[in-house]
Parts: C-alpha cells; structure tokens; sequence
C-alpha cells in the first residue's frame, strides 16, 4: 500500500517520540532515584510535616537538602504555634542547648531560637505572626553581641517563616541530592529510625519536638596560633567593626520590648558565655570593644520596659570551662545548666520557672564535661 502523508506524519511522530523517550529515560530515573532515597531518609517533609511527626513520635530532624534560611524559621514557628508554650526561648543557634526538661513544666516551654539569625528584628516577627492568644507569658532571649555592631543586620527576609512545599524542597535538592544518592548506595549509612533528615541520620544529630537541638559530637579544642588567626581574620563572628554600637539595632530592640510590653509578655535578656580560651585574646583585641559595650547598653532598654537583663559573656561568672564548649561560639548543655542556675540566683521569674534541683541532677549525672544525654 502507497504511504499517505498521513501514515509518514504518523511514523514520524513516533519516531519522534521514542527518541524523546530514550533521551528522558535517563534522566527521569536520576530523577527517580533521587526521590526515592530523599524520601527514604526523610529529606522530604516540609517543617509543617515534621511538626506533626514529631508531635507523635519523639524523633530528632536535621535535613541536609533544605533552604536554610526557609526551614528554620518555618520549623520554630510552627513549632511555637502548635505546641502554644506559655514560655519561649529566643536566640540564635547559640540558645539552642536550652532544653524544655530543664523547666519546671517542660511542656509550656519550646526553644524558638532561629539558627544563623543576626537581629533582634526577626523575633518581633516572629511574635506578631502568632494570635493574641497564643503568646507567651515569658521570652527567654539570648543576645549576641554582634547583633549591635555597626554593619548589624536590621531586617529580616519578606518571605522569613513561609509555608513551602515538598516540590520547593525537590526543586532546591535535586542536584545536590541525585550526587548524595550515589554515594549512599556504594556507601550507605546504618540505619537511624529516630532520626529524619540526612544529616540527622549521619551525625545522629537534631531538633527536638521542643525545638532544642541536640549535637552528637564536639569540635577539637583550637590552639592559641589557631585562635589569634581566627580574631585577626574576623572568622564569623567575631565580626570587627568600630567601638560605637549601632543605634539603630538598639532601636529594633526597644521596639521588640515595647511590643512585649504591650502584650504583656515578660522578657528575660542575657549574653551566654563566650569560650574561656577565646574571652581573653578578645579583650585585648579593640576592633571587638563593642562586645563589651553591648551589656551597658541594652540594660537600660529592659528596664524602661519592665523586663530584666543579665550579662555573662565572661566565662568566669559561671566557671564554664572550655571542655563545656562545642565549639568556638556554642557552649554545651552542661555550661547552660550553669548559665540557668545563675539566672534563677539573680532573677525572681526564672527561679519560678526553672527547676534548679533537676539541674543539678541532671548535672551530676552527665555523660561528658560537654554532654547530657540525647
């Protein structure tokens, strides 16, 4: 039978279209592939999702593949919404040893302290986006001093604690993901069912259900050679700027107080404690002298507003050794259970809330100079 332009169109469009399909099949199995391992080591859930996982099963999350700057503030504020605790813990990554156990109702407390956060700016929003409701009675807000330095970050992102999908997550993840595939199947990690996340599964590390986090190892400590380096570099954060502090990061901290006040939430500010080792090579170091500055000058904006304020950036006030660090700006839990003891000494309201013979328990007990348990 003759060929009619109809039957060549026809062959045509299916040769064409077998060609489409070889040259996709490769790619549409990375694709493939890549979803299947992500979803197997829990990368997959958006922070709402594990939200409510958690809320069922005491399971630790730390994704690898995720935005940063989306997961973390999403996590603690739907974290925050969900669990609606009477007392919430502000920071950055370094309030993050802060554990509801250590309460006296831990079931009230959730630590909302956002990792990588540099202004007090994004706890204002944080709180704002809640119901009158749902506020707390109580905000825990650790300060880090380079929040106040000139060249301070005031702001924070417009889309800072939106919802994402999981087609954001694969969008963001798959590249980086197909790569972490192969290599999880020639070399793959032992099982961690407690764990969601790939990083939570490598390192045995994460959040809590109460927002606290929880790390399974601690860095080495740093020589003195490894120390001048890193304050003469300026290595995050030991950020140099001028002595001056910045009147505008002092502004955003008066209005996140008055906005407290207004709502009658009551804000107990500290500075944690900087590592032994580095304390003392800073002070003589003058492009960090705003650091020292910090204290005498956000005292004041908490009293105006009928909240307190509490300064232990040196080590020695709560005899934190550098064995009760993690690292170079993170202390561990066992130099916070100190930091509360301390606080509950000095402060009316913490005493109320915090259960200092727990502490002391609990201190008595631990595994490590640095560690708890998980």
């Amino acid at each position: 039978m003759p060929r009619t332009s109809s039957t060549t169109n026809s062959e045509s469009a299916g040769h064409f279209g077998l060609r489409c399909l070889l040259f996709f099949t490769p790619l549409l199995a990375a694709l493939g592939l890549t979803l299947v391992m992500l979803q197997r080591a829990g990368e997959l859930y958006t922070p709402d999702e594990i939200v409510e996982i958690q809320a069922r099963s005491a399971v630790l999350s730390l994704p690898e593949f995720h935005n940063w700057g989306l997961y973390f503030p999403r996590f603690h504020f739907v974290g925050a919404r969900s669990r609606r605790p009477r007392v919430l813990v502000f920071g950055s990554s370094r309030a993050k040893t802060v554990r509801s156990e250590f309460f006296r109702r831990p079931s009230e407390v959730f630590n909302a302290g956002i990792p990588a956060t540099e202004t007090v700016g994004a706890f204002q929003r944080f709180l704002a986006q809640l119901p009158d409701n749902q506020l707390p009675d109580h905000v825990l807000i650790d300060l880090d001093p380079w929040w106040f330095r000139q060249a301070a970050t005031l702001d924070v992102a417009d889309d800072f604690m939106r919802p994402y999908s999981t087609l954001e997550i694969i969008d963001f993840a798959w590249r980086r993901g197909f790569w972490w595939s192969l290599k999880e199947l020639r070399h793959p990690v032992a099982e961690a069912p407690d764990y969601l996340g790939v990083q939570g599964k490598r390192e045995r590390s994460g959040l809590r259900p109460d927002g606290s986090l929880y790390l399974s190892k601690r860095e080495p400590d740093e020589t003195a050679a490894e120390i001048t380096q890193k304050l003469r570099d300026g290595v995050r954060p030991f950020f140099h700027d001028t002595e001056e502090l910045s009147p505008l990061a002092l502004r955003e901290l008066s209005r996140f107080l008055r906005f407290c006040q207004l709502h009658h939430v009551k804000v107990i500010g500290y500075t944690s404690s900087l590592k032994p080792s580095y304390f003392r090579p800073m002070r003589s170091d003058h492009r960090l002298d705003y650091y020292w500055k910090v204290p005498g000058a956000v005292k004041p904006l908490f009293e105006e507003t009928g909240n307190e304020f509490h300064d232990f950036l040196d080590p020695d006030l709560l005899g934190c050794s550098d064995s009760q660090f993690l690292d170079p700006m993170h202390e561990a839990e066992t130099c916070t259970l100190r930091l509360l003891t301390a606080l509950s000494a000095r402060s009316e309201a913490m005493a109320e809330l915090v259960d200092t013979e727990h502490l002391q328990v609990l201190l008595a007990h631990r595994l490590s100079d640095w560690e708890l348990d998980r």
